[in-house]
């Protein structure tokens, strides 16, 4: 017995006496401060909650805070912004309706208007005694007026703040647009020259694939963007003895398509799938059948000769 306890003296004698206070002072501190947050929390008093009733949280909205929150939510257009559908209809009857005819010494020789909007058509004026395509916005030379619109029978300017309407060359001025209505064709309005030279001389300009193929990428083009089409071929009114009696064709800047499709400078175009284009009425039809066609026929004279030139796309 005597022999364990002197062992166990000495184990003790050879433990780390300075390491293991440290350790047991380290221990007591952290339980001491263990107790004294404990008796803080117990002396402090536990706040009042109250239950947020349907009632008092709408109180709480009805704040100047609120209101601006829910403004600027709503300004914020989550679920897009509504369009309005009949503006511009209503706005071109107004502009139609106070714009009188025009006096200024121009004429509206041709038109390639646009339906449902009225700002991406070409019109050809004279102007100076120079026919000159035009886009919307576009001053016309010689004078003070800019383009405003468009429509398929005038074009409406803008003349120092207000507005005037030039009429296409052979109509009456109105107030209500004439859209392109077609016209019946008869085989007997065309004059026996005009009958036989459709049977006898004709020109497949898409016979050749290479040109069919160009033709159909240039007419997609056209009918995102009109106006390229004088970028190959220009038009303008043909006179005789003050008649009209067609228009003469030229090649614009880039005239390789203009020569493809058998072309040639100063062919006169007097018809279109039959369509007399000396006829202002059927002119129009010719042009409003053409956006849907897929297949063409123009009646061209040349040197005293007509010939057919014909397109199938």
């Amino acid at each position: 017995m005597e022999q364990q306890i002197q062992q166990l003296k000495q184990f003790l004698i050879r433990l780390p006496h300075a390491k293991l206070s440290a350790l047991v002072t380290l221990l007591v501190v952290v339980y001491l401060a263990f107790l004294l947050s404990k008796l803080v929390w117990l002396m402090w008093p536990n706040p009042v909650v109250s239950p947020l009733t349907p009632m008092h949280y709408a109180n709480q909205t009805k704040g100047v805070a609120g209101n601006r929150s829910t403004q600027h939510i709503v300004e914020q257009f989550l679920f897009g912004k509504k369009v309005a559908t009949n503006n511009n209809t209503t706005r071109q009857s107004q502009v139609i309706n106070n714009a009188p005819e025009t006096r200024l010494s121009i004429n509206l020789t041709g038109i390639v208007a646009v339906s449902h909007d009225d700002k991406a058509g070409v019109a050809i004026i004279e102007s100076q005694g120079k026919q000159i395509s035009y886009l919307a916005e576009e001053v016309i030379q010689g004078t003070r007026a800019k383009v405003a619109q468009i429509l398929p029978d005038r074009v409406i300017l803008s003349v120092s703040g207000g507005f005037e309407t030039l009429m296409l060359d052979g109509l009456d001025f109105t107030k209500k647009v004439s859209m392109p209505v077609l016209a019946a064709r008869d085989d007997s309005e065309m004059g026996p020259q005009m009958q036989i030279a459709s049977r006898d001389q004709k020109i497949n300009a898409t016979a050749d694939p290479q040109v069919r193929e160009t033709l159909i990428e240039t007419r997609e083009e056209l009918l995102e963007e009109p106006g390229k089409l004088f970028d190959y071929i220009r038009v303008s009114q043909a006179m005789s003895d003050g008649v009209l009696i067609g228009y003469r064709l030229s090649p614009g800047k880039e005239p390789e398509l203009f020569k493809q499709m058998g072309l040639q400078n100063n062919d006169l175009a007097i018809a279109i799938n039959g369509y007399q284009l000396t006829d202002l009425k059927q002119a129009m039809s010719a042009i409003n059948e053409l956006r849907n066609s897929t297949d063409a026929n123009i009646t061209i004279e040349r040197d005293g000769e007509q010939i057919d030139v014909q397109f199938s796309l």
